[in-house]
């Protein structure tokens, strides 16, 4: 599989890549105290969906909803 480019130069005409996930592989790259996530200032969503959101991106694995649980939370909002 092949991946898509890693820079925002990169990504120039490349179908693969959009800045966004240019964006995310250069932060990965260049390290650094605070995890790279998107922005949710913007409320895009339910609460409860920015919730389940913000608890799969948790830094310890321990932290992060499993599949099953996951499963749950959509279940309840899709009623």
């Amino acid at each position: 599989m092949e991946l898509p480019p890693a820079t925002s130069e990169d990504c120039l005409g490349d179908s693969r890549c959009n800045v966004y996930t240019a964006k995310i592989v250069e932060n990965v790259k260049n390290g650094g105290v605070t995890p790279f996530r998107p922005s949710t200032e913007d409320e895009v969503a339910e609460e409860e969906v920015m919730q389940m959101m913000k608890k799969c991106w948790a830094e310890e694995c321990m932290e992060r909803p499993d599949f099953q649980q996951l499963k749950t939370i959509i279940r309840r909002l899709n009623k």
